[in-house]
């Protein structure tokens, strides 16, 4: 009898440390998904701000500016929590800072539509009594472009739409370069802001 309960004992204690393992290599697993998660959004969130500067600081006024540092904060925030080994509060605060971008980059977007489309007509004025057939291909070109970016911004590709905008004032700033005439003063932010750089 006492051999038995003796047995019995063993058994349980066993089980108990085996649903113990159990539950520790599960809890281990998910603590090393929820790291590598928080770190796959740290990557992202890095790149994408910093993409994101371009166009923020070339075109977008004040109330844009301050949500670019908004977001910047979020993100340190998230490398904070990291480090504090706060794995699911990182994730959270990078996808703040992802829900945001998107709300910065419409507003971006809005702004260069608004930038293209004037300089595609301004430009398409001056530049209509050209010979050049370069000049008519380009303009066409332009306002192609154009009309694709209209089309991204209404399924939300804000990024996408701001990237055809960039294209359409291109093929602008060539027309002039094709009716030989220099790239006017006012344009010259534009040409620095399609090559993703930032305007001194």
């Amino acid at each position: 009898m006492k051999r038995s309960a003796f047995i019995s004992r063993q058994a349980s204690s066993l089980t108990v440390i085996m649903l113990v393992l159990a539950f520790t290599l599960s809890a281990t697993g998910i603590y090393a998904s929820d790291l590598s998660d928080a770190e796959t959004l740290r990557d992202k969130c890095d790149r994408e701000i910093a993409e994101l500067q371009v166009p923020a600081k070339n075109f977008g006024d004040q109330a844009d500016l301050g949500r670019l540092d908004e977001g910047a904060g979020l993100i340190k925030l998230g490398k904070v929590k990291l480090l504090q080994s706060k794995y699911l509060e990182a994730s959270a605060s990078f996808n703040k800072y992802l829900a945001l971008q998107q709300g910065l980059y419409k507003s971006l977007a809005e702004k260069y539509m608004a930038r293209t489309e004037k300089m595609a007509d301004d430009i398409a004025v001056e530049l209509v009594d050209s010979k050049d057939p370069k000049v008519a291909e380009y303009l066409k070109l332009a306002n192609q472009n154009l009309k694709d970016a209209k089309g991204e911004m209404l399924v939300e590709r804000y990024k996408n739409a701001i990237r055809l905008c960039r294209v359409s004032k291109n093929y602008s700033l060539a027309a002039f370069k094709a009716a030989g005439k220099p790239v006017p003063e006012e344009y010259r932010k534009d040409s620095t802001d399609n090559e993703n750089r930032i305007a001194q």
